[in-house]
């Protein structure tokens, strides 16, 4: 008997800030399509964003199709839209089985599988043996008492909650096959809006050890940080230059400078086999400094821009969060960019902090402008589900919105103490416009080529932000009717308030993303 079929996707919204204009496909999904597709499963992977698939585009492909079992995946302010996906799935295909994962779901499952009864499993954490084990059970007709033997998993047996026990997460990354990018249409003609030169994505570690108290990142992984090899990460992106014809890359490792002798070995090996590559990388201000010395040549090698999470210029706010660095440090790593000449300088910045007024914006500008920051990612403090962050809002009854659709870092969740919701909202599109739509500022230092490319980009992506709330005021003027998608996504959200034990709200807030689905 043939192994069943498996279609792994991610839905999308017309929400434009969840992209951030690289073409950065699920490699999560591409990690566990390739592990199960070497164990002889048949898999595909569908990815909207390539497709522009709207939501009956997608039902009618799955359709077609006809998959055995659908795996999905959803950010915390798209899960709604991945509830409705799997309800539609269901009702059009009862015989299909649907798992979910990633962060929000592995942060949630009781909660989850209480709202959406569509999904018949959640695989919690890590997915590759997990996913595998999940197949292997249903492909040999195991009940549902046989799927407790698998570890790292939560489902619905009735009325009962199960979750079994957690699975231990993979020491050696370099034991799973290289991530399933020939599952991908065409992956060297993609061609998305905005994208930064064809820049790809990819990912080669996972977790973080720094337990920054709004973050899910160590959560999910807990505490650990795993990477593959040097000897890995080469050959990973060998086959990305020779066989997909990619050229430029965003690391999204949430710290890729972490481990000093990789970092020198990663140097002298991308060195002898001079690829002709540009990246991006994204670190931690400490990581900067200690690999100051070889900044220059990481930069010589193809290195163009470095995203930092500075989150803030106050120590208080900085020690509130557990982020383990000190201001002094932001301005010595502010140097060490300057000495190395890379040309970007990313700052990841937050605002929302209990104690916020309304001249945290100026002090953004300000320090941000004197530290040499480039880009200026500036967003609002989030309490995803089960973080720290989001159980000490709880405690204080701190969270005025449980909508997750506006879980986003673009929505607040909570006022400060000097600053409303809709204060906090204005705020941040004061910061982007103060940034960025200042002539002055614009054009400033647009010589190199590099720094003029991002420039450039991030001034229209922010511009299709502002045309979207044009878009979504003129639908909620003239009453634009709904469909059955955004019915379906309006009643998880009050199933959700339901289990919440909370009334449905409507908070004073600045709608940046239209709920239609196109």
């Amino acid at each position: 008997m043939r192994g069943p079929k498996v279609l792994l996707t991610e839905v999308i919204s017309n929400f434009i800030p969840v992209r951030n204009g690289f073409y950065s496909p699920h490699t999560g999904l591409l990690s566990i399509a390739a592990y199960i597709e070497q164990s002889g499963f048949e898999v595909e992977v569908l990815d909207p964003w390539v497709s522009k698939m709207n939501w009956k585009q997608m039902l009618q492909y799955i359709k077609n199709k006809s998959p055995d079992v659908v795996g999905l995946t959803s950010l915390t302010c798209h899960v709604y839209h991945t509830m409705a996906l799997a309800k539609f799935i269901k009702q059009m295909c009862p015989h299909i089985v649907i798992i979910a994962g990633g962060h929000h779901f592995s942060m949630t499952p009781e909660e989850s599988l209480s709202v959406c009864d569509a999904i018949d499993y959640i695989v919690i954490g890590e997915g590759e043996e997990t996913f595998l084990e999940l197949l292997k059970c249903i492909a040999a007709g195991g009940h549902r008492d046989e799927v407790t033997q698998i570890k790292g998993i939560a489902f619905k047996l009735g009325n009962q909650f199960i979750r079994t026990p957690p699975r231990p997460c993979i020491e050696d990354l370099d034991i799973l096959p290289y991530p399933a990018y020939h599952l991908l249409p065409s992956l060297k003609d993609v061609r998305i809006p905005l994208a930064r030169g064809g820049t790809l994505g990819c990912t080669f570690s996972r977790g973080c050890d720094k337990k920054c108290n709004f973050c899910s990142e160590s959560l999910l992984w807990r505490g650990k940080r795993r990477g593959v090899s040097v000897d890995r990460i080469i050959k990973q992106l060998e086959l990305l230059v020779h066989r997909h014809k990619k050229y430029e890359f965003s690391i999204n490792d949430t710290d890729f400078l972490y481990d000093r002798d990789r970092n020198i070995k990663f140097v002298d090996a991308l060195s002898s086999r001079r690829l002709p590559i540009k990246f991006r990388i994204a670190t931690r201000v400490d990581s900067i400094i200690q690999n100051r010395d070889i900044l220059k040549e990481m930069r010589l090698l193809g290195l163009v821009a470095v995203a930092v999470g500075i989150e803030s210029f106050s120590q208080k706010v900085l020690d509130r969060w557990n982020k383990q660095i000190n201001v002094g440090q932001i301005r010595v790593m502010a140097d060490c960019i300057r000495e190395a000449k890379i040309p970007v300088l990313e700052g990841l910045m937050m605002i929302g902090s209990y104690d916020d007024q309304r001249g945290t914006v100026r002090q953004i500008v300000k320090e941000s402008s004197r530290a040499g920051v480039n880009i200026l990612w500036c967003s609002i403090l989030t309490p995803f589900p089960k973080t720290p962050l989001y159980e000490r809002a709880i405690q204080n009854r701190a969270i005025k919105v449980w909508d997750y659709r506006r879980y986003d870092l673009y929505h607040a969740i909570m006022p400060t103490k000097y600053i409303s919701i809709k204060g906090l909202e204005l705020l941040n599109i004061i910061t982007y416009v103060l940034w960025f739509y200042n002539p002055v500022r614009f054009f400033k230092d647009l010589g190199e080529e590099y720094r003029r490319k991002f420039k450039l980009f991030q001034f229209c992506f922010d511009f299709r932000i502002f045309v979207n709330l044009i878009i979504t005021a003129i639908n909620k003027l003239f009453g634009r009717r709904r469909n059955t998608y955004t019915t379906f996504i309006e009643m998880f959200f009050q199933k959700h308030l339901t289990s919440l034990n909370k009334n449905i709200q409507m908070p004073n807030t600045i709608k940046v993303w239209s709920p239609w689905y196109r």
